[in-house]
């Protein structure tokens, strides 16, 4: 079987570890190394950088799209970025592609797709694709044809339980299926680190991260020591630069910058918790970096996936944003603390397994191409 992946990020995560990639990226990186140890041909349709060598990118094959910079803008998608990408697929000729994270190249590859008779099946990357809540963030033409793109996929792969419902009203007879994001665990050195002295917060500055509302959670628990992990990637919204340099000036809050994935484990496994005050996720990766190292995590409702942390008692998961910061002052002082760390470790093991869901996603794949 010959998978392609399209991500234009993937060669930054490649190249340049200190590039804000987002979590489908790194979702990608974990689903290549599962599908490469199940003897699956595995490639990667990314961006065309100069000095990466992509014939050595740990073992995967990765295809350069096109170059960024080039051509006239707005016009050089139908001149040179489409007939690029068209002449790869038909070089490397793979029998499905897999694309996530929605935008115009969606509905591009479902037609090349549809042309080229090559199975194409769409990941869901947020619960905004599936809901209309996705035309908020771009433009109405891209919106409708990202819709379009899902019309045609043979099979839609969901995060959670809220997108699979939403997906199953507009395409009722379509292969829709749950398959949740891998995680790699070691399973070596089982030990939780007792010594924890901040609470953790990690992600790219955007509106969707809600920086707002933690300037309110930082300004209100006086007596707790913050530790902010990310940076800006496009230009903020006025709310959230005037949150920013709010924060900068709170005396119990550091901003450390943005971390490498080798960096991300040691932030976490210090912190009492990791805090995620966004306005909408899928499933975030941050979850089960923190669940790994034995870090709860303290959410709302409305981004915790199918109410795992509310179900399985991994931290605190509240309805409204004001509940947050008692939520993290009942958990910091929880008094079998510990024991939920064990448990946050014992989940990722159990419910993320790398090879399994690998399997199961090698499963789908070649129920809908029978």
């Amino acid at each position: 079987m010959k998978i392609m992946f399209y991500d234009p990020k993937y060669a930054f995560a490649i190249k340049d570890p200190s590039y804000p990639v987002g979590g489908a990226t790194i979702q990608l990186k974990n689903w290549v190394e599962g599908f490469s140890k199940m003897n699956v041909e595995v490639m990667v349709m990314t961006l065309d950088i100069p000095d990466l060598n992509y014939n050595d990118a740990n073992g995967t094959k990765l295809i350069p799209a096109y170059v960024n910079s080039r051509g006239i803008k707005v016009l050089r998608w139908l001149y040179y970025r489409i007939p690029s990408i068209y002449k790869k697929i038909k070089q490397y000729q793979p029998e499905i592609i897999i694309q996530a994270k929605a935008s115009f190249i969606s509905g591009v590859l479902a037609l090349l797709c549809k042309i080229l008779k090559i199975t194409f099946i769409y990941r869901v990357a947020n619960d905004i694709e599936t809901d209309g809540r996705l035309i908020l963030k771009t433009s109405s033409i891209d919106s409708k044809i990202f819709t379009h793109s899902l019309k045609y996929a043979s099979a839609i792969i969901c995060q959670n339980q809220y997108q699979k419902q939403q997906l199953m009203q507009l395409f009722p007879r379509k292969v829709i299926e749950i398959i949740y994001n891998p995680f790699y665990i070691s399973e070596g050195d089982d030990k939780i680190n007792q010594n924890r002295s901040y609470i953790a917060w990690i992600g790219i500055f955007q509106s969707q991260k809600n920086l707002p509302g933690l300037y309110e959670i930082i300004k209100s628990l006086p007596h707790q020591k913050f530790k902010i992990a990310g940076k800006s990637f496009d230009a903020l919204d006025q709310q959230s630069m005037e949150a920013l340099d709010h924060i900068k000036l709170c005396p119990n809050a550091e901003l450390i910058g943005y971390l490498s994935k080798k960096e991300v484990p040691g932030f976490l496994s210090n912190a009492y918790l990791l805090l995620n005050t966004s306005h909408y996720e899928g499933f975030s990766n941050t979850f089960l970096e923190a669940f790994a190292m034995g870090t709860p995590v303290v959410a709302r409702k409305k981004v915790d996936p199918d109410l795992t942390i509310f179900n399985n008692k991994l931290g605190r998961s509240v309805e409204l944003q004001d509940e947050l910061p008692d939520a993290i002052i009942s958990l910091v002082e929880d008094p079998d603390y510990f024991m939920i760390c064990s448990k946050c470790r014992e989940y990722v093991k159990a419910h993320h397994n790398l090879e399994k869901l690998s399997q199961d996603y090698l499963r789908i794949i070649s129920d809908v191409r029978r």
